[in-house]
């Protein structure tokens, strides 16, 4: 399996990224998409439903933790969180 990221700079902002071309192909062709949901990527799953893949597991962290919109989207900062 081959793993990919779209924002590798670290100091790109993920609630203002501006998606290329080239992550819509890379997207259309994931396997696995994990988003982090909760508006933080909002971008991220625009792409992912533009262009539907019947095998493809999409991981929302915001749904996978039941986050509504507008809480917290840095989950990854919460150890709890990311063990689930």
């Amino acid at each position: 399996m081959d793993v990919q990221s779209i924002i590798v700079n670290p100091d790109t902002d993920p609630h203002s990224y501006e998606p290329t071309p080239e992550d819509a192909r890379t997207l259309a062709g994931a396997q696995l998409a994990i988003v982090n949901g909760v508006g933080y990527d909002s971008w991220a799953s625009k792409l992912l439903d533009a262009n539907p893949e019947g095998g493809r597991v999409v991981l929302n962290v915001g749904d996978l933790l039941g986050l509504a919109q507008g809480e917290n989207p840095h989950r990854w900062y919460f150890p709890a969180d990311v063990r689930r």
